[in-house]
């Protein structure tokens, strides 16, 4: 027992560590690059138009610094049973052939916006809202720093889905890798507040399943609207797409997507 301890210990510094550092990397990345560096030249590409006070991201920062650590408690259980032999990961990735990478890649980015849509939504039901969501939306108007910003039991909720698809089908240790990147990175570019996306996103029958940033701030500002995460079929087919939600994608894409840097004069 007492060993199994110390090896769930040194799992946890780890992964919190590794997760810190995405976390500052990805998110304080994105909110250095589009909130600080860009964010004269996309101000006309802000969702919502006016920014949040600089306080907010503070708060943003630390929620996600919290919800990180809970979440790198699940990574180091997960590690804990992968040594024990009961989850199936595997390091050669022709060990089940190329297509089962595919496969797996497939499943886990569109499995997750299925679990992510059904257990977000159920999350606003009245009843368990304050305790297990509300502080994502204390928030209306987010930032990357926010993408993280969950409550111990929101962040457990979205970290058990690996751990429980790796009980019972076997995925590479490199697929993992990329669907945790990827999720890392779609989760800074909901929180963007600014849109990015080119004038035909939303009318592309290829694009518009995919989910933008202002399609998820749009459901900080709306709550009960827009659930999914990556894409919005769900949303679409469940209705809970909000109504304003292509004229809102279309007005602000149909906009230059960087302004021209106002050149100064001298007298």
């Amino acid at each position: 027992m007492e060993s199994m301890l110390v090896e769930f210990g040194t799992h946890y510094l780890g992964a919190a560590a590794r997760s810190l550092v995405r976390y500052a990397i990805v998110c304080g990345g994105g909110f250095w690059l589009f909130w600080v560096l860009l964010s004269s030249r996309l101000e006309h590409r802000r969702i919502q138009p006016t920014p949040p006070p600089r306080k907010m991201q503070w708060q943003e920062a630390r929620d996600s610094v919290y919800a990180t650590l809970i979440i790198a408690l699940v990574t180091a259980g997960s590690l804990v049973l992968y040594d024990q032999g009961w989850l199936k990961i595997y390091m050669d990735p022709l060990e089940h052939g190329v297509p089962w990478l595919a496969f797996t890649l497939f499943f886990l980015v569109f499995g997750f916006d299925t679990y992510f849509y059904w257990t977000h939504r159920a999350m606003h039901h009245p009843s368990i809202y304050k305790l297990v969501h509300l502080r994502h939306h204390a928030f209306p108007d987010p930032s990357p720093l926010a993408s993280y910003s969950f409550t111990a039991a929101e962040a457990l909720t979205y970290a058990l889905f690996a751990p429980l698809v790796l009980l019972v089908m076997p995925v590479n240790f490199w697929v993992l890798l990329v669907a945790g990147s990827w999720f890392a990175l779609a989760s800074t570019g909901v929180h963007l507040g600014y849109e990015l996306a080119p004038s035909w996103w939303g009318t592309s029958p290829f694009t518009r399943w995919i989910g933008t940033s202002t399609m998820h701030n749009m459901h900080h500002e709306h709550t009960d609207e827009n659930f999914a995460l990556y894409f919005t079929f769900w949303d679409r087919l469940m209705g809970t797409m909000h109504p304003d939600y292509d004229d809102t994608l279309e007005e602000l894409t149909s906009r230059p997507l960087l302004q021209r840097r106002q050149s100064s004069t001298g007298s």
